[in-house]
C-alpha cells in the first residue's frame, strides 16, 4: 500500500499526513546558499486558502558546523516567499516543497 507524504516531531509523533487529509502538491524548489531572498511562484488555483511549506537542508555543513536553512512561507497572493540568514558562511541550499488545499 502506498503511503503519502509524513510530518513527524521530535518524538516521532505524526503531526501531519496525507493520508489523512487531501493536500495537492503546488510547488518543489531547492533555493541554493548564495540566495538571500526572493519569489517563486506556485502552481495552485486561486480558491487555495491554505499551504504547508516544508523544507529541508540540502548539501548540509558535515561535521560540527553550524548550519541555517532559508526560512519560507506563501504570501497572500499565493507565492513562495523565501529570506536567507544574515550568516552567509553558514548557509546550505534548502529544498522548499509546498502543498495547498
Amino acid at each position: 500500500m502506498a503511503h503519502g507524504f509524513e510530518v513527524r516531531d521530535g518524538s516521532n509523533k505524526v503531526t501531519f499526513s496525507t493520508d489523512d487529509i487531501s493536500w495537492n502538491f503546488c510547488l518543489s524548489v531547492i533555493v541554493t546558499k548564495n540566495q538571500t531572498g526572493g519569489y517563486h511562484n506556485l502552481v495552485a488555483p486561486a480558491n487555495f486558502s491554505e499551504f504547508l511549506v516544508t523544507r529541508q537542508m540540502v548539501n548540509q555543513a558535515q561535521g560540527d558546523e553550524e548550519a541555517k536553512c532559508h526560512d519560507g512561507y506563501v504570501t497572500g497572493s499565493g507565492r513562495l516567499r523565501y529570506d536567507g540568514h544574515y550568516q552567509a558562511d553558514k548557509m546550505c541550499d534548502t529544498l522548499f516543497i509546498v502543498f495547498g488545499r
